[in-house]
């Protein structure tokens, strides 16, 4: 990572950090925003194991973790 890259990430860190100290909606949004990309980077790069769970959980309860995950066994279409 160049020194230009890292000096963006760090003025989203800070942007992040004061717009979640500012109000608790903002910290709601940007919860839910991390935790589906992070599910999404999981389901796409991880170990085939947690994509398994996150189907197994979701067969139980459509929003295990706060939103709703397409299974990835499930035809668009249908």
């Amino acid at each position: 990572m160049s020194q230009k890259d890292e000096q963006a990430s760090e003025k989203h860190v800070y942007e992040i950090l004061t717009l979640t100290s500012s109000s608790r909606s903002y910290v709601h949004v940007c919860v839910l925003a991390v935790s589906k990309r992070l599910v999404h980077h999981l389901l796409n790069d991880g170990n085939l194991v947690f994509g398994n769970e996150i189907s197994y959980a979701t067969s139980r309860s459509p929003e295990p973790i706060g939103f709703s995950i397409p299974s990835p066994y499930q035809n668009s279409s249908s």
